[in-house]
């Protein structure tokens, strides 16, 4: 079996994550379209952290940035539901940048950092430029900020409790089973069946980058062992 051993990115796993990006994006604006109603008085359960959040967590702040920057804006571009608010946008974008820059942090559980992701996603998007613009556009002179405020974050933090027990349940099955990949430094022949021809390649002109190595006998459950 031939292996490569990759010390910088390569372009598959470039790709992958392009792939997965795009995804999350076409997810993001489904959900920021679709609201369901929770019957509890007019409380609408949005699942929009979700997309923005696995972004952040697993493809990083950028990938994160973008997934929810192109929710938001598709979303308002297919079927807009009252004008375009900038400072929305703007909170739906640092939704999956917030969790990108946390999860950077090298040698804290990954749970510890999903909670502080959470917290400063819902105090800095959510209840703070979120709630701002939505303020500005519909509620500004009918009636005061304060006591408005404090109602529409009581019901947010029921929509942002649901959201984070998705988020808590699906982290390790998703960081095992889909993105755990991704941090593969070798990448084998068998990986590069599914790639289309054309589309993606591994660059060993450089032994700087990437070097082949051959194996007859290796073990298949340590792919990183020679």
């Amino acid at each position: 079996m031939k292996i490569f051993k990759c010390k910088k990115s390569i372009t598959f796993r470039r790709a992958e994550r392009i792939t997965y990006t795009a995804v999350l994006a076409a997810i993001a604006v489904v959900l920021n379209i679709i609201e369901l109603n929770l019957g509890i008085g007019d409380i609408k359960l949005s699942l929009s952290y979700l997309p923005s959040f696995i972004s952040g967590i697993f493809l990083g702040p950028l990938a994160g940035l973008s997934v929810g920057l192109l929710g938001d804006v598709v979303g308002v571009l297919i079927m807009p539901q009252g004008p375009w608010i900038p400072l929305v946008t703007l909170s739906s974008a640092l939704m999956g940048f917030i969790p990108g820059l946390i999860f950077m942090i090298k040698k804290v559980h990954p749970f510890i950092k999903l909670a502080i992701s959470l917290v400063l996603v819902f105090f800095i998007c959510t209840a703070g430029f979120n709630s701002l613009g939505i303020f500005l556009v519909y509620v500004s002179g009918k009636k005061a900020f304060v006591p408005w405020w404090t109602i529409r974050m009581a019901s947010q933090a029921i929509v942002v409790s649901i959201n984070a027990a998705i988020l808590f349940a699906i982290y390790y099955p998703f960081d095992k089973l889909i993105f755990a990949r991704l941090r593969k430094t070798n990448i084998t022949n068998d990986d590069l069946l599914i790639i289309s021809d054309g589309e993606a390649s591994v660059d060993t002109s450089s032994n700087d980058d990437c070097e082949n190595s051959y194996s007859n006998n290796i073990d298949m459950n340590n792919p990183n062992e020679d």
